[in-house]
């Protein structure tokens, strides 16, 4: 008995294959083998000279290799499910492993302290430093297994990479105006200069102003510019190459040519750049002992996102005229193919695509904006002392794009890049304390929410196909990846819901 032939390349068919291929030892078989007779093997293993090189893929497909009856139940061996499942069970000898070392080195040296004049509202803070980093990280000590790329999945290979961090910093917390239009005005300013050795110098800065406006209202608010960079991971993993048919760069030539994928990190990569902004009042009413609230806005906007790509959009975004992705492409003269016009009638007049690297680039947009909502209030009834506590958050706008498709999560159930969730959250958690009892209540909600495909009308992006398969007798349509389109949406509406819990606390004494 053999599995049909679907996937000749596949490595763990070819090895339960091998498995299900067995034969009975016997005097007239046995040979040089060293099998045991009348114990049931694999047929391959009848030959020594097929494990004679451990390099050889057939000594990978044969060795270990235990038969399975694949008739009745509990008739595979933990032995022989290791063999054609090989980097799952600890036992097996084909364990699929690496050692993974991650390590940094740190210095820094800091001042903080008030400079020696005052403003009239009072004293300036001041704080400032140096601080260098060397980030090394890397796999070591991979088996053979996955250096070969037998393996479906988990393909350790061996990488290691490093890279150093010089950075420099200075804060000033000012206070500006003190019992005069408002009882205090603060400003607090931020700057920091920072040095990648994988890509160059970024700045970073920050504008902070806080002001108590009288007892009952307080303002803040910041500005923000920030950087995430990318680590030794984004940059040098070496990934694992698959094979793919690449088409021509040039418009309406129908030719393809065999190349590669290539995953793995992305040495030229630049630091993810964001903006953020915050701007809230706290409220601490006079007139309402206990009582404090606060609301805030936010709205954070990142570009150049890291993000890894897909192999066909690179090709596909690059003839758009996106140059995010020209250095993803590899050529077979290694030069860069956005040089080339995609509108030539001949597949000679530009260089054939080879490989398109698969990895991390910096492509994607994130934004993210809503509001923040906090009550507290804490009052004295019945004897003993009640709490409310509310904390909500209404986000609208948790969008994401990538490779020209715009997505938006916010009160979306999912979409092709991300999925969503509701535009809404809130919870509310009552208390009420008395001696030693303490009843509670935590109530959670979330608005509704309905599918957004975030693909319509894109002509970049192919149309969904529907498959329909029977469940009870009932043709049940299942919209794959792609543009929707009109007449096949599902909404996947999701209606606003909740949920109550409640506790109840007794306290025996105030001893534990």
């Amino acid at each position: 008995m053999r599995l049909h032939e679907t996937a000749p390349n596949d490595p763990i068919k070819t090895r339960l294959n091998n498995a299900l291929d067995a034969v009975r030892v016997t005097a007239g078989n046995v040979g040089t083998s060293g099998l045991q007779i009348g114990s049931v093997q694999c047929r391959g293993l009848l030959t020594p000279s097929n494990l004679a090189d451990p390099t050889s893929t057939t000594y990978f497909d044969l060795k270990g290799c235990q038969p399975v009856d694949a008739f009745g139940s509990g008739n595979v061996s933990q032995a022989a499910y290791a063999f054609v499942s090989p980097g799952v069970d600890p036992q097996s000898g084909f364990l699929d492993q690496v050692e993974v070392r991650t390590a940094q080195t740190a210095a820094g040296a800091s001042v903080t302290g008030v400079l020696p004049w005052q403003l009239p509202a009072g004293d300036v803070g001041v704080a400032t430093g140096f601080e260098y980093r060397l980030e090394q990280a890397g796999q070591y000590n991979a088996t053979a297994i996955g250096t070969r790329n037998v393996l479906q999945a988990g393909n350790w290979v061996n990488y290691s990479g490093q890279y150093h961090v010089e950075e420099g910093f200075l804060e000033v917390n000012a206070p500006i105006l003190k019992n005069m239009f408002v009882q205090t005005l603060n400003v607090d300013l931020a700057g920091r200069i920072t040095n990648y050795s994988s890509s160059g110098l970024v700045e970073t800065w920050k504008i902070g102003v806080d002001s108590q406006i009288n007892d009952d209202f307080r303002l803040r608010g910041f500005y923000s510019s920030d950087i995430r960079a990318p680590d030794v991971y984004d940059l040098y993993n070496p990934g694992s190459a698959t094979s793919q048919q690449c088409a021509s760069w040039v418009l309406n030539v129908s030719v393809t040519n065999p190349c590669s994928a290539l995953p793995g990190g992305n040495p030229n990569l630049k630091p993810e750049q964001a903006s953020t902004v915050n701007v809230g009042v706290v409220m601490t009413p006079s007139f309402l002992d206990g009582f404090t609230a606060s609301l805030d806005w936010y709205d954070l906007r990142m570009h150049g996102a890291i993000t890894t790509v897909a192999f066909n959009t690179a090709i596909d975004r690059a003839k758009q005229g996106d140059t995010s992705y020209c250095a993803a492409i590899i050529t077979a003269d290694n030069s860069n193919i956005c040089n080339y016009s995609t509108a030539g009638t001949t597949q000679g007049a530009v260089p054939l695509i080879v490989g398109v690297r698969t990895g991390a680039v910096n492509a994607a947009r994130l934004t993210t904006a809503g509001f923040d909502a906090n009550i507290d209030y804490r009052f004295d009834m019945w004897g003993g002392q009640m709490s409310v506590g509310v904390n909500a958050n209404y986000v609208y706008d948790w969008s994401r794009t990538l490779n020209g498709v715009n997505f938006q999560g916010a009160g979306a159930t999912g979409g092709v890049y991300s999925s969503g969730s509701s535009a809404f959250h809130t919870t509310i958690n009552l208390t009420y304390r008395t001696g030693p009892w303490t009843v509670g209540a935590v109530i959670h909600s979330a608005g509704d929410a309905i599918r957004d495909p975030g693909t319509e009308n894109q002509p970049t992006v192919a149309l969904a196909q529907v498959t329909y398969t029977k469940v009870n007798g009932v043709d049940v349509g299942v919209v794959g990846s792609g543009q929707t389109g009109q007449g096949i949406l599902p909404t996947n509406y999701v209606p606003w819901s909740g949920d109550i819990g409640g506790r109840l606390q007794y306290r025996w004494s105030d001893v534990v």
